[in-house]
């Protein structure tokens, strides 16, 4: 593919960019990734942990997303941990489904339902640099 098509779909990309809203072009999507067994003492995900108002996996993964981890993973529902990889203690059954979750799995008592964060690229920004550095 050529350099000129290249700007060209990335042109085509800017200009349906203006049609939708901003917040279209930078959310964060995720994938379920499973259900994996935690350690209070030694966190299987410690780049960062926090506890959320809401149990939406959107929020955690919102949060790991701004931090560069592309893992996020929901614990009881309420806690959120972020990080580079997962999986150290292996898979758990303990994760539930939560009515409050949207239906979507929230994490279990030493568990967490981890999620992949895929769309992390702010489209707008991109764009925006690429014009700029093209220039």
């Amino acid at each position: 593919m050529s350099f000129d098509i290249i700007c060209f779909l990335f042109k085509c990309c800017f200009i349906i960019g203006k049609v939708f809203s901003s917040k279209a072009l930078s959310e964060v999507g995720y994938i379920f990734n499973g259900c994996y067994k935690d350690s209070a003492l030694n966190p299987d995900m410690s780049a960062y942990s926090s506890v959320i108002a809401t149990p939406e996996p959107d929020l955690c993964c919102r949060k790991c997303q701004k931090l560069g981890r592309p893992y996020c993973g929901l614990q009881k529902s309420t806690y959120c941990f972020c990080g580079e990889d997962y999986g150290d203690y292996g898979l758990s059954t303990e994760c539930t489904n939560n009515p409050s979750c949207q239906s979507l799995v929230c994490g279990g008592s030493s568990s967490n339902s981890i999620y992949y964060s895929i769309g992390n690229v702010n489209l707008r920004k991109l764009l925006k640099n690429h014009f700029a550095l093209s220039s």
